[in-house]
């Protein structure tokens, strides 16, 4: 996520002086700060403005005009140890919890409720059922099947959320 850093005063007085920082340049929240601090060192007290983002749609959660939420660097290294898409995650998570009040165990609790990525919801039920039971492939009646009521049934314990790239990602509800 990269954030133009300015300041209320150079804004007040009709400059728009500041500068893009990377908040993946910073370790923590305080490293963060510091930079801001050394960047408008021409102010005594200097009162931060975050006039731009550049950023994923989970990230701008993090973001506001005056302020950038310290939990961004408790978050964003467990989403990306996951593997998983971040937009994937957040958006499971923005439908489960209250995101003003993220923390990082409803993020690992959206990681492992992950289940898998599938072509389709059908996909999803046929492979489903296929993992566990064994053996129903081998009923005659397997062909007859409507997977896509099956999959409509799975939704109550599922959750699906499609991706850009039109991949079913399944949210296991109950994990």
């Amino acid at each position: 996520m990269k954030i133009y850093v300015s300041t209320y005063k150079k804004y007040n007085n009709g400059s728009l002086s500041g500068k893009w920082l990377d908040l993946n340049d910073y370790t923590s929240y305080e490293d963060f700060i510091n930079a801001c601090k050394l960047l408008h060192s021409d102010e005594k007290n200097p009162e931060f403005m975050y006039q731009d983002i550049e950023a994923q749609n989970w990230e701008k959660s993090f973001y506001s005009e005056s302020s950038i939420d310290s939990k961004y660097w408790d978050i964003k290294p467990i989403i990306e140890d996951s593997g998983i898409d971040e937009d994937i995650i957040m958006e499971y998570v923005t439908n489960h919890v209250n995101t003003d009040d993220l923390t990082e165990s409803d993020i690992q609790q959206a990681i492992d409720s992950f289940f898998g990525f599938y072509d389709s919801e059908e996909d999803f039920a046929i492979e489903y059922y296929t993992n566990n039971y064994p053996n129903i492939e081998d009923n005659p009646l397997f062909n007859y099947v409507d997977w896509d009521s099956v999959a409509r049934d799975l939704s109550f314990d599922f959750d699906f959320i499609y991706t850009t790239d039109h991949k079913l990602a399944v949210f296991d509800i109950y994990r």
